[in-house]
């Protein structure tokens, strides 16, 4: 047994998932969104930041990849992390233009420290497979907070497709973008629901405050341990 989400775009995929009351939460959810290029959402629920316009706008979002500070919501500091100064994206895209029907072209998200720390991150591993001339990406999670940390987690791993897209397409130029499908293990839904506006506002604060100048030392001091 599983919830399933099937979505033409990620604004679809957000009003299933606020349907609480249709899944059983104690199960794992899998979702699927279809159309990727959509960066649609409700500008005025989440009107209280205007960092949110760093996820809808894909200029300043891209820009953010190739930044030296880290913004959580995208995992950039495991994403974009290096060996022998090249990016574990540099790596992956080398296993798909080598042969865009492998299946082998996955991206683990944890690092050694992980296990020493006892630090799990949500974001376990990401895959890219090429389908019918279509780049899909999966994705799997220990965890997510569905209201507002799934919106822009979504966000960010389409940038990072697009940038995986981009990457193979040095060679084969022709492969377009294809569906996105995050693995869910669990669905968190009471982080947000308890809330009052005041500190819901306050919560989103926190989310869109890892993508700024202090990310990394806000994140791991206020939310790491």
């Amino acid at each position: 047994m599983i919830n399933e989400i099937i979505a033409s775009d990620l604004c679809e995929a957000i009003n299933q998932l606020e349907k609480i009351d249709q899944f059983n939460t104690q199960l794992p959810f899998l979702i699927t969104i279809k159309d990727v290029k959509s960066r649609n959402l409700n500008i005025k629920k989440y009107s209280f930041s205007h960092l949110v316009n760093d996820f809808i706008d894909d200029n300043k979002l891209d820009k953010r990849w190739n930044s030296n500070n880290d913004w959580y919501l995208s995992y950039s500091r495991r994403l974009m992390r290096k060996i022998e100064n090249i990016t574990m994206l540099d790596y992956a895209s080398k296993i798909l233009i080598k042969d865009k029907h492998t299946r082998r072209c996955v991206i683990n998200t944890n690092v050694d420290d992980d296990m020493i720390n006892g630090f799990c991150p949500a974001l376990s591993l990401i895959q890219f497979k090429v389908v019918d001339n279509k780049l899909e990406m999966y994705t799997y999670w220990r965890s997510q907070e569905a209201i507002i940390a799934f919106p822009l987690n979504t966000l960010c791993m389409f940038s990072y497709q697009r940038k995986m897209l981009n990457a193979i397409n040095r060679k084969y130029k022709n492969i377009e973008l294809g569906q996105y499908m995050a693995f869910v293990n669990e669905m968190q839904y009471d982080d947000w629901n308890k809330y009052k506006l005041l500190d819901k506002e306050k919560k989103f604060k926190f989310y869109c405050s890892i993508i700024d100048n202090r990310g990394e030392v806000y994140y791991d001091k206020n939310y790491k341990s």
